[in-house]
């Protein structure tokens, strides 16, 4: 079988000359407009393929041009040795295992590897189990950028290695100060005052979307905020609880939290137990695991 030729790129900047105040208006509006010091290994970005490719290209552009050094005529050329990019509609195991090799070869032209794939959820269950070890332990110099139309089709554990941006359709500001404020207490470690009236989860029950709904919101408006961005979008009845919040929650915090919501959430589509759910889930928040409610 002739050996795969490795791809510059394709489909990523074809076509796009670039815009350096779009692009980093791209990234504050997902919550990406980070420094140096803050970025992570790898990111999911969930959402249609259009928008997916558009901040992955911002993203890229961060990386190896303003952190790396690499010029950006060669980026948007399609000429950067050290992006590397899968496109197709199915990823094989094969091209998993091709790029983790290719993940240990220094950068050629700027301090960092980026490596993308752009349709990760394609990936079956295999070719997932294969990625895991490199996004566990890769080298310092790589990053990788998934993406993915529905994050629920890839699996839990590969999920958990990776920081989550949802790039869905623009959403209304949540006006739920309710669920804010025990979201805040939770995450500040404090589940006594919520356990002392159970009458308070249980009203949730019956509509327990609505309260994880509100919480996915406000974790990503905190993630947002982490990055950089101070125009999140909230009412007026929640913005100085949710600034208290944001102020006193780090972005990895709130990247584990999202993760939790994201996982229960999946659960009870699945027919979890409402009521086991949701105080397990308040627990981890809280950090209190194993703790008798």
């Amino acid at each position: 079988m002739a050996k795969r030729e490795e791809s510059k790129a394709p489909g990523l900047f074809d076509g796009y000359e670039g815009n350096l105040e779009e692009e980093r208006r791209i990234l504050s509006r997902s919550g990406l407009l980070f420094d140096r010091d803050h970025l992570v290994h790898a990111f999911l970005l969930e959402g249609s393929r259009d928008r997916v490719q558009s901040v992955s290209r911002a993203l890229v552009l961060r990386i190896l041009a303003d952190f790396g050094g690499v010029e950006r005529g060669r980026i948007l050329s399609g000429s950067a040795a050290d992006l590397l990019f899968e496109g197709e509609e199915r990823v094989s195991i094969d091209r998993v295992r091709q790029l983790t090799a290719l993940m240990y070869q220094k950068p050629i032209q700027g301090d960092y590897k980026v490596i993308v794939i752009d349709r990760a959820d394609t990936m079956q269950g295999p070719a997932q189990n294969a990625l895991l070890k490199s996004l566990e332990e890769p080298p310092g110099h790589v990053v990788w950028i998934l993406g993915a139309s529905q994050r629920s089709k890839l699996l839990l554990t590969v999920q958990s290695r990776l920081r989550m941006v949802a790039l869905g359709k623009d959403h209304p500001p949540v006006d739920d100060p309710l669920a804010l404020d025990l979201l805040g207490d939770l995450l500040a470690g404090k589940v006594e005052g919520v356990f002392l009236s159970k009458a308070l989860l249980e009203n949730w029950q019956e509509d327990y979307s609505g309260l994880l709904e509100a919480w996915i919101y406000y974790l990503n408006g905190v993630m947002a905020y982490q990055s950089g961005d101070r125009e999140v979008d909230l009412p007026l009845s929640c913005r100085a609880d949710f600034f208290d919040l944001a102020q006193n929650t780090t972005l990895d915090r709130a990247s584990r939290a999202l993760l939790s919501v994201e996982k229960t959430r999946q659960g009870l589509e699945k027919n979890w137990n409402p009521k086991l759910a949701l105080e397990d889930l308040c627990l981890t928040l809280a950090g209190k695991q194993g703790v008798s409610i």
